[in-house]
């Protein structure tokens, strides 16, 4: 269940450093979802940013009219990360909704940007960094001010799924097995198919399925009817695009 409200953030014990042209932040992970609450400080000027990421997006800290700007769109450990910077003197309206491509929203209380310069950073619950791809950013206040981005994601940790294990099940049934070797749920499309090993590596059965799987975890797929075809005489393989698959050798299962 998605919590209503995220309530919890704090200042101490900072792990990571973001800086952003002159000033610089600091966050750590806490319990709702919220990375951190900061503030930013005056430092030698840089443009860089030191979480593990690839294409991440950082942006100047300026004077903006909504008096909140988003100020960085990463991923940590392949899930959606966005960084909100108070930008104006005046308080913020109510809270801030944070949407990424339209999925609901994540709640950021307008006390986590208590004062100007002052950052915090939240976990989008959708989507997950599965693949490489393009990502809209819509932060919005109580009063209808709003912001909006787009970047290109992509993950920080190898994604991988495997083709964990398969057998012949009564009535010929060929079950299979898919293990989710990734830091975060896999969702999306899957394809598994059997051919024949012999000759012209006809095809014995094919299915596809959504898949959706925890980190971790497994998922039962049932491809189809085979017939007296022998385990042992066949070649299964997955496909999907759901996902920048790490290692393709396990998609393959060799009995």
């Amino acid at each position: 269940m998605r919590s209503p409200l995220r309530q919890c953030w704090h200042l101490s014990q900072p792990t990571t450093w973001l800086e952003f042209g002159r000033r610089s932040l600091s966050f750590a992970p806490t319990c709702a979802g919220i990375l951190a609450v900061g503030v930013l400080s005056v430092g030698a000027a840089t443009q860089h940013a030191t979480l593990p990421t690839r294409d991440p997006f950082t942006g100047p800290i300026e004077e903006d009219s909504a008096g909140f700007s988003i100020a960085a769109v990463t991923s940590v450990h392949n899930r959606l990360v966005v960084t909100v910077a108070r930008t104006g003197a005046a308080p913020i309206v109510g809270h801030l909704a944070v949407t990424a491509d339209g999925n609901a929203p994540s709640i950021l209380p307008a006390q986590a940007l208590p004062s100007l310069a002052s950052v915090a950073s939240i976990v989008m619950d959708d989507p997950i960094v599965q693949r490489r791809a393009p990502v809209r950013i819509d932060v919005t206040d109580s009063a209808g001010a709003r912001r909006t981005m787009s970047v290109v994601i992509a993950p920080d940790e190898p994604n991988d799924i495997a083709l964990a294990a398969a057998w012949i099940a009564p009535g010929g049934i060929l079950t299979t097995v898919v293990f989710n070797r990734s830091p975060v749920p896999l969702r999306g499309n899957l394809v598994i198919a059997a051919r024949g090993t012999n000759g012209p590596r006809t095809l014995l059965a094919r299915t596809e399925v959504m898949l959706d799987v925890a980190a971790g975890g497994s998922q039962v797929v049932l491809v189809g009817a085979v017939g007296n075809a022998e385990l042992g005489r066949m070649r299964i393989a997955l496909a999907t695009d759901a996902i920048d698959d790490a290692d393709l050798t396990n998609d393959v299962y060799r009995p």
